[in-house]
């Protein structure tokens, strides 16, 4: 019973860009025979029927469902695909998910009523800013002893 609804993200400066992140499917390198065309199967089911993963608010890589009418008729999803000229993906850089996190969790104070917008991301920036300041160091530790 949850009133709520998606749209696309407002233009904030000149290029538009929106956050992405992606699952994958691999397989292990060494498999033959009968375990590869298994692995092979359970790959090929997982992506013919990504569909239900989106119903939980994804957006399909594969063109051909989202051209689909059950995909069509997911407003909320359609709404997220509109995005998709313009994901761009998190850097990967050592400390990324420190620092995700680290909004995650200012967001939620906010939403919880812990703290203001202002004194969390301010919270957020002095740990991100550490989290750098850590990481420059081991940079720093790591060229003097290689030379």
């Amino acid at each position: 019973d949850l009133d709520f609804a998606g749209a696309p993200l407002p233009l904030l400066g000149t290029t538009p860009a929106a956050w992405a992140d992606s699952h994958i499917i691999c397989l292990r390198n060494d498999l033959e025979g009968k375990r590869l065309e298994v692995a092979w199967r359970f790959s090929k089911y997982l992506s013919d029927n990504s569909l239900e993963w989106v119903e939980g608010g994804q957006v399909p890589v594969r063109q051909s469902l989202r051209n689909t009418p059950r995909f069509q008729n997911m407003k909320i999803q359609q709404e997220f695909s509109k995005q998709l000229p313009y994901i761009r993906y998190i850097p990967r850089i050592p400390f990324t998910f420190e620092w995700s996190m680290e909004m995650s969790v200012a967001a939620e104070k906010v939403l919880k009523g812990r703290l203001g917008a202002k004194e969390a991301l301010e919270e957020a920036t002095e740990n991100v800013n550490k989290t750098i300041r850590r990481r420059n160091q081991m940079l720093v530790e790591h060229q003097k002893r290689i030379k």
